[in-house]
């Protein structure tokens, strides 16, 4: 069988398989429990979305302030999103695993996982690669923003540094 046709079966046995654990579930605890546990993990989920947002811009900031490792905090928040989206998503089947995904052991080594599938070889010292000529690499090229640490830039850095076209502007 082709990866493909796996993936459609999967696809149309899921809603099956979420609605014959759903029945289960009701027969088990009782619809005004199974619907309590539906509610709880919706609103979870809208709480870890809302939440991690404006901390993944905090801490994402405070990474780039440090030049510290801002491809693990990308990819934390990647699977908390992941999460919550399957949190909002009523169902119980992914719901635990969704849950599984909040615990931050578990996230780590997803984390782990998905650098290695990505080809980052030492997480720890990962950052966003540089190589392309970017702003920021204008930033530190130009003498204007450099830190007393670096180093006067080169000759062949002059060259990048954007000219700045002066003129008069009058507004009609």
């Amino acid at each position: 069988m082709k990866t493909s046709q796996i993936l459609f079966l999967l696809i149309l046995l899921y809603p099956l398989a979420e609605l014959l654990f759903l029945i289960k579930v009701v027969i088990e605890f009782g619809f005004l429990t199974t619907f309590l546990l539906i509610a709880s993990t919706m609103l979870l989920g809208t709480f870890v979305l809302k939440v991690q947002t404006p901390r993944l811009f905090f801490q994402l900031q405070q990474a780039a302030q440090q030049q510290t490792d801002s491809v693990s905090i990308l990819l934390n928040y990647f699977i908390l999103s992941i999460c919550g989206i399957i949190l909002v998503i009523p169902g119980l089947l992914l719901d635990g695993f969704a849950v599984l995904g909040l615990m931050p052991w578990v996230r780590q080594q997803l984390v782990a996982w998905l650098a290695r599938k990505a080809g980052i070889v030492n997480l720890a010292s990962a950052t966003v690669s540089r190589r392309h000529h970017t702003f920021d690499h204008d930033m530190h090229t130009d003498t204007r923003y450099s830190h007393p640490h670096h180093a006067p830039p080169t000759e062949e850095a002059q060259k990048h540094i954007p000219t700045v076209i002066e003129g008069e502007y009058k507004r009609d």
